[in-house]
């Protein structure tokens, strides 16, 4: 049982998450079975029923699913290069993580249709080198949006698993290795078990940001 104190200390922040989290989402959740028929389950019959509907909603969390595994096998090794990085250096890389955070989604969108364009970059370059001999249809696919989408989640993984990283003993990796293990072996049999919290909160944020996003999307 917590002691009075720390349920004191904890108790703006649940009030915070009740007003600002539950409360709206619980009324928001209430809304959807308000209908002009008194059907209460008219919404969700007409939306299972549209073939349109279900092909949306799968394809929506295909690409979640598929953005999601993309930032995992990315981001954990990059977030592990840089757990074991020295001070000035590791603070370097954390601001280059970081700063496309500090860009507007939509900036970020734009910046990839002139590198997917048929006049972007990509077709530009393959057709100088004579591969294609006209541009590729890489915008408005499927493949645009996952492009897109890991640029965008990408620095929320990294960030989500290097604090983790950094809280893993370093003797362990060091015994490891003296028992025989190469780097990538110590990685995968050693460092992945001990970061699997880290993936979990990394995968939740970036699967339900793709889940739910809009504008790259739409632009891409």
């Amino acid at each position: 049982m917590l002691k009075p104190s720390r349920t004191m200390a904890i108790l703006p922040t649940l009030l915070l998450v009740l007003v600002f989290l539950l409360i709206p989402l619980t009324m928001l959740f209430v809304t959807t079975f308000i209908t002009g028929t008194g059907d209460p389950l008219e919404f969700y019959r007409s939306f299972f029923e549209s073939s349109y509907s279900l092909n949306v909603f799968w394809r929506t969390i295909y690409i979640a699913l598929t953005v999601t595994v993309i930032c995992i096998v990315l981001g954990v090794p990059t977030a592990y290069f840089i757990s074991g990085l020295d001070g000035r250096w590791k603070n370097m890389m954390m601001v280059i993580t970081i700063f496309p955070l500090l860009t507007n989604s939509v900036v970020r969108s734009f910046a990839w249709i002139n590198i997917l364009g048929q006049n972007g970059v990509i077709n530009q370059l393959l057709l100088s080198l004579k591969i294609i001999d006209q541009p590729l249809s890489l915008l408005y696919t499927e493949f645009a949006i996952i492009i897109g989408s890991v640029y965008l989640f990408l620095p929320t993984m990294i960030t989500s698993m290097v604090g983790i990283m950094d809280n893993i003993d370093d003797e362990i990796v060091e015994a490891a290795s003296s028992l025989g293990l190469s780097q990538l072996q110590t990685f995968i049999k050693v460092v992945v078990p001990l970061s699997v919290s880290g993936i979990i909160v990394g995968s939740i944020l970036v699967y339900t940001g793709t889940l739910t996003a809009y504008t790259t999307p739409q632009l891409l």
